[in-house]
């Protein structure tokens, strides 16, 4: 790791901590650059030895006629509705969500991120997609990812008391869910994604196996 942190530039402890969470995921190589960046900055995240997940997300490298601001930006959402029902699957609720675009040309990454009360509604997390998604610089993508971070355990979410509207929503996505086991997954969602994105059924699991479900 001493090697890699130094082939980044990165020589001392005054420039890890200055190192964007983007930079950090791609020394580590992924989610576990960012989840170091959090425990670096002081967010309260379960440890490895934890039974609970820390993350859940998903990233795909676009194909050359996705490689467009509005292919990412479909491939984006398919992506965050994937990881929202792993959500409400594996009994979670996220208080954040984290964007990256990696670019054509060699020309690096980006990442943004944004909090807010545990949920697991996947119309609010999309909704919290679009206004990250006003950021994005207007290079050409090469491979999108979402993730869902401090994730809780549903035994220990905590209702939001003034927000009477999302606890009536939270209960849709569920629904939803049940829907889709019982008639095929994809026979409902929320909005239709283009044809190109919806071919794709399946995504490379590297750290995990997939459920039967994904697919």
């Amino acid at each position: 790791m001493e090697q890699r942190l130094h082939r980044a530039g990165i020589v001392n402890v005054e420039q890890l901590w200055k190192a964007t969470p983007h930079r950090l995921r791609e020394v580590w190589g992924g989610v576990n650059g960012l989840l170091f960046h959090q425990m670096l900055h002081g967010v309260d995240i379960q440890p490895p030895t934890s039974r609970y997940s820390k993350s859940i997300g998903h990233q795909h490298v676009l194909e050359p006629d996705l490689r467009t601001k509005k292919g990412a930006h479909d491939f984006a959402q398919h992506l965050l509705t994937k990881a929202a029902e792993r959500l409400r699957r594996g009994d979670y609720y996220s208080r954040r969500l984290g964007v990256h675009l990696s670019w054509v040309g060699d020309l690096g990454g980006w990442w943004d991120e944004t909090d807010f009360h545990e949920t697991r509604d996947t119309g609010f997390l999309l909704a919290r997609l679009e206004e990250i998604w006003r950021n994005v610089p207007r290079y050409k993508p090469l491979s999108v990812g979402v993730v869902l971070l401090d994730l809780v355990p549903a035994d220990q979410q905590q209702p939001d008391l003034f927000a009477a509207d999302n606890q009536r929503r939270q209960k849709l996505s569920p629904l939803i869910d049940r829907i889709n086991d019982r008639y095929g997954h994809c026979s409902i969602g929320f909005g239709l994604f283009p044809s190109d994105v919806r071919a794709f059924k399946g995504h490379a699991a590297f750290h995990r196996v997939p459920e039967k479900w994904e697919f």
